[in-house]
């Protein structure tokens, strides 16, 4: 039931997937696609791929699935650093241009 429930009140779900496994993740995948949601699913072997995706997404709930510690151990720590990156993709605002870079003409701020 909280697998549904966190499936139908997010925006969009991430699911991480180190390799074939069995446990509720695969119930949490199918959840998604069956409530219509935008679902990214993460091989943790190929990481930039999904990274890429996750940068373009424009989500305000998300919906993290995947394996449990127990199940999958080692996979807390993975998660960590992962998260941590692409979490910060999607705070940090783009850089703001270099004041020396900007020079004025007239009443006019161009860029370098």
């Amino acid at each position: 039931r909280r697998t549904l429930l966190n499936a139908r009140d997010s925006s969009a779900t991430l699911t991480v997937m180190p390799r074939r496994i069995g446990d509720g993740t695969n119930l949490g995948n199918q959840a998604v696609k069956a409530l219509g949601r935008p679902l990214l699913i993460v091989d943790l072997e190929d990481k930039d791929a999904g990274r890429r995706r996750f940068a373009e997404w424009d989500v305000e709930i998300l919906n993290v699935n995947g394996p449990r510690e127990s199940s999958w151990p080692g996979i807390h720590a993975e998660c960590a650093t992962l998260f941590t990156d692409w979490f910060a993709l999607a705070v940090t605002p783009p850089a703001m241009p270099d004041a020396t870079s900007v020079c004025t003409s007239g009443d006019k701020a161009t860029l370098e």
